[in-house]
């Protein structure tokens, strides 16, 4: 009996998770303000041209703006993306933008949504430049 006591306080100590200054560190991270939500199809001849010019822009982004956003994908392209999709919609609290089932999707485009309202901040499509696409990219992440 003497044993069980120190054993099951060892035991506790060892499960319970220690904060460290990593952690903490992480916590106090800017999360991602801005979430942009891509509307894909593998059909889509502006998501072919979107896609790159995205990728570019991405890659050319300073640090601090990079960390302030957040990607994800509504897939149209057969109706096992749509599902995941609108799963995904749901879980991620975007369900007000994935379009009904009425609706024709709207591809080659992006929507540029403030994280914590959902509220769109700006569109982006297949036919704006590199340029136009990093400059409201700055200007959305940059907002107070």
């Amino acid at each position: 009996m003497k044993f069980i006591l120190p054993t099951l306080a060892l035991i506790m100590f060892a499960f319970t998770p220690n904060a460290s200054a990593e952690d903490m560190a992480k916590d106090t991270m800017t999360k991602p303000s801005t979430t942009i939500v891509a509307f894909h199809a593998d059909w889509c001849g502006g998501c072919k041209i979107l896609g790159p010019k995205m990728e570019k822009v991405m890659n050319g982004l300073d640090a601090e703006t990079k960390a302030k956003l957040t990607k994800i994908k509504f897939d149209f392209t057969d109706d096992t993306t749509k599902a995941a999709s609108k799963t995904m919609a749901k879980e991620k609290g975007l369900a007000n933008l994935y379009p009904s089932a009425d609706t024709k999707p709207p591809t080659g485009v992006l929507k540029v949504v403030d994280t914590k309202t959902g509220a769109v901040l700006a569109k982006i499509h297949y036919k704006m430049s590199e340029e136009e696409i990093a400059g409201t990219l700055k200007a959305v992440t940059s907002r107070s």
